[in-house]
């Protein structure tokens, strides 16, 4: 049987990703002029972001409906996502256009469930 790869293991996903996020960071945007001399601080662009959150809720009544039990799913990062964080922009770095980290405030899915008693 085959051991499990570990969470930072390299996939093809991954490195498409981090090759296609170089790529689109170091294309020059169409509507800015080229320029010799300094560039616009808005010339590279980073890879679009997104994000699916879900929240589930069931309230369920009895004893003449004095008293209700309130049962809650919530999902962050439901399709588990993966942010490429912004390439490396330091141009004497040898990891110059790579994305080496996932974007700020990226998290792996997060799953919970509540219930609550009213009375």
């Amino acid at each position: 049987m085959n051991a499990p790869l570990p969470m930072h293991a390299p996939t093809a996903e991954n490195e498409r990703l981090a090759r296609d996020a170089a790529a689109l960071a170091l294309q020059r945007r169409r509507d800015t002029p080229p320029l010799n001399g300094p560039m616009p601080l808005d010339a590279l662009q980073a890879v679009a972001r997104w994000n699916v959150d879900l929240g589930v809720s069931r309230s369920i009544g009895f004893a003449r409906n004095t008293r209700q039990v309130q049962l809650r799913l919530e999902a962050f990062n439901l399709f588990n996502t993966v942010t490429p964080g912004n390439p490396q922009t330091t141009l004497t770095s040898s990891d110059f256009g790579k994305v080496t980290s996932l974007a700020g405030g990226t998290a792996p899915r997060v799953m919970q469930l509540a219930i609550k008693y009213q009375f």
